[in-house]
């Protein structure tokens, strides 16, 4: 069924330059995109904004750190090193789970939501574009997509309660020490 998914969407390729080419784009240069929305946040927001916005960017590194030790446990070979595809552009030979762009995107955009959730919800549309976009132009499998999605959101979510744990021992201390 993945083979199945992926063959109807990478299908879509080379049937539109101007599709291809936003497609390529996207898949190529999309994840500049979070770091924007993070520096923007960054140079305009408060104090509260500005740490959340390092918290952000670490949990994406984690993420990103989770999903290369997963691609190293479960290796699967990319679609165009097993399959006849479109391959709108050239890729490393490396492993194609988890995705790398959708695991960093989806984090940050959990991120960004939390901080805004009118921004976050445009940030959180455009990974799922960019998702989109790495089966399009033939890098990935969409349960690659997907599996970058559920790491980035586990990640995310699983960064919070140890989050709240550490700062409610923090507090105590500091007033444990007043």
């Amino acid at each position: 069924m993945d083979y199945t998914i992926f063959q109807a969407i990478n299908n879509l390729a080379g049937h539109s330059t101007l599709l291809d080419k936003l497609m390529i784009y996207i898949s190529k240069y999309g994840i500049f995109f979070y770091g924007l929305i993070l520096l923007g946040i960054f140079l305009t927001g408060s104090k509260k904004a500005k740490i959340e916005v390092f918290k952000i960017g670490f949990t994406g590194l984690i993420a990103l750190g989770v999903a290369d030790i997963l691609g190293k446990i479960y290796y699967r070979p990319r679609p165009f090193l097993s399959h006849k595809v479109h391959l709108l552009y050239a890729h490393q030979p490396d492993g194609s789970f988890p995705s790398d762009h959708v695991t960093g995107g989806f984090t940050l955009a959990l991120g960004i939501y939390a901080l805004s959730p009118s921004l976050g919800v445009l940030v959180i549309i455009y990974t799922l574009l960019m998702a989109f976009s790495r089966v399009y132009v033939g890098h990935h499998y969409p349960l690659d997509v997907l599996g970058g999605i559920v790491i980035g959101s586990i990640v995310y979510f699983g960064r919070l309660p140890i989050e709240r744990k550490f700062l409610i021992h923090k507090t105590r201390s500091r007033e444990f020490l007043c």
